[in-house]
């Protein structure tokens, strides 16, 4: 997850979600995220496959022409680019920024102007990204699509068939959906988590491989750690934690499930959640792959 270290600006849109059957005494949740954006005379809708290489979201698409595997993330506000790719695109190096990670860890990173990004039959002309060679992303040979580019786009994610649909069209729900509110804070999208009749902010994030990560200092989560602690029900372990520039190794974790949390309506039973210290409050693409059968945003 890359989170942008200067000035923030904030806008307000709704997600609209419905419920569906329990099936082999698993809750299969249509979780379908409606972005109001004004309805575009552009109405094509593109289908394409994904995978989950490596635990990620991953889609094919373009950079300046060229084939590229790109690691869907919405808790990214831009791109991240590698050295290779950089050069295989003859991809002009605009300067440096300063850029925090998701260890909360600065530093000083380059910045290159793309001439052309394509998904599908879509494609979005003189973007900027950030370029870095984090490990696991140039092992992977992937380029991290953020929310500069996915914001522009209405995407709909069917994770039993692997099959994305995108369009510049808003997908419109149904009768049957509930709204939740979410506020997008510099291209990231973020929602309320209730829990305990408490509720805390969260970021949806698509480049968080796991479930749920809350930090030592949120008050609702650490009392029911708390509690469990006391019923022995939780484990305590240690991770090695990997930002876009940055390695932390022997972070103590504290890994428990909590009876129930609530999305909007929606409610979702024993849920494993990691307490670490210093970490941001997101929820990772793990929850949305095992608990919905499908997504919007």
């Amino acid at each position: 997850m890359l989170c942008n270290y200067l000035s923030k600006t904030s806008i307000y849109q709704t997600y609209h979600f419905a419920m569906k059957n329990h099936i082999f005494l698993s809750l299969l949740i249509s979780f379908l995220i409606f972005n109001s954006k004004c309805l575009a005379q552009d109405k094509r809708i593109d289908t394409i496959s994904f995978s989950m290489k490596s635990s990620l979201l991953v889609i094919k698409g373009a950079i300046n022409g060229k084939e590229t595997l790109f690691a869907f993330d919405t808790g990214a506000y831009a791109g991240v680019l590698n050295s290779k790719q950089v050069a295989a695109n003859n991809i002009t190096n605009t300067g440096n920024k300063s850029v925090r990670d998701s260890n909360n860890k600065n530093k000083k990173m380059g910045r290159g102007k793309i001439n052309e990004i394509s998904i599908g039959s879509f494609s979005f002309k003189n973007l900027e990204s950030v370029i870095f060679d984090m490990p696991f992303l140039s092992c992977n040979e992937l380029y991290l699509l953020g929310g500069d580019v996915i914001n522009k786009l209405n995407w709909k994610f069917d994770f039993k068939n692997n099959i994305a649909y995108l369009s510049k069209t808003a997908f419109i729900p149904t009768n049957d959906m509930t709204a939740l509110p979410v506020q997008f804070i510099n291209n990231r999208h973020f929602a309320d988590l209730e829990v305990n009749g408490k509720l805390v902010r969260y970021l949806i994030d698509f480049g968080y491989a796991g479930v749920l990560d809350a930090p030592e200092n949120e008050v609702n989560f650490a009392k029911i750690k708390t509690q469990k602690n006391e019923q022995s029900l939780v484990l305590h372990s240690q991770s090695t934690s990997m930002g876009l520039g940055s390695m932390v190794v022997g972070k103590e974790v504290s890994t428990f499930f909590v009876d129930s949390i609530t999305l909007g309506q929606a409610t979702f039973k024993n849920i494993k959640v990691n307490v670490k210290d210093n970490v941001d409050k997101k929820i990772g693409l793990k929850f949305f792959k095992e608990n919905l059968s499908s997504i919007i945003l």
